[in-house]
């Protein structure tokens, strides 16, 4: 069954790659268009009620012409969701790569996590609730993605650990911690609310950093760092 599909998706690669050589449209574009009106359409009406025909509305095209980049439904459900936690782990594995010490890298990633929920919380949404949608083998990769992101934040939280904080801290159970208690934010933020984002963001990173006790020299540790300003 899988091969089938992997056929299928080498079709739909090669009628895009045909598309590039003639230059008559614009695939890259197409495509965008596409994803943007599916993942409207998944946020706002879950995968197994979402319908092509109106993705193809939404983006202004005919659901026939869908299939010229995705193979099907879930297809589309898997490339959404495939580039987003690209996105997540290339953003995690470059936030952590700054700040002077593990502390304010575990600050700068929390940041970093916090901002890309607040772009991408449709993203985070269907990730959630239409990831069991996908086949086994999708999920696999996925899951793959979604375990770089432990594995990241695993390793700040151990360089903490070896420079003498954390102390009766499991580095797995914290890392698990951090990104659950971000990830759930969609559940219950809005940026109508009465909360401003600046608000939200200082507290969370502030209440996140003060669970894990104080720092070796014995400050607090949210005291001790200075989160960065995070590009969007």
């Amino acid at each position: 069954m899988w091969q089938d599909r992997g056929r299928q998706r080498a079709t739909v690669f090669r009628r895009y790659l045909i598309a590039m050589q003639r230059g008559s449209e614009n695939p890259v574009s197409a495509r965008d268009s596409l994803l943007r009106a599916a993942r409207d359409v998944f946020f706002e009406d879950g995968y197994q009620k979402a319908s092509l025909r109106k993705i193809g509305k939404l983006a202004g095209t005919s659901q026939t012409a869908i299939y010229y980049y995705f193979v099907d439904k879930q297809d589309v459900l898997f490339t959404l969701i495939d580039d987003f936690t690209n996105h997540f782990a290339n953003k995690l594995t470059t936030t952590f790569a700054s700040g002077r010490n593990p502390r304010e890298q575990l600050a700068n990633m929390i940041s970093a996590q916090l901002d890309l929920l607040l772009e991408n919380s449709k993203d985070i949404k269907i990730l959630s609730q239409d990831k069991g949608h996908l086949s086994e083998i999708q999920q696999r990769l996925i899951r793959s993605k979604e375990k770089t992101v432990v594995t990241i934040y695993r390793a700040c939280l151990n360089e903490w650990r070896k420079a003498g904080g954390l102390t009766g801290i499991d580095s797995t159970v914290a890392a698990f911690t951090v990104i659950g208690a971000i990830n759930w934010l969609y559940q219950w933020y809005s940026p109508d609310g009465l909360l401003s984002w600046e608000t939200v963001k200082k507290s969370m990173v502030r209440q996140l950093l003060q669970g894990f006790g104080e720092s070796a020299d014995g400050k607090p540790a949210f005291e001790e760092v200075g989160v960065m300003e995070t590009a969007n």
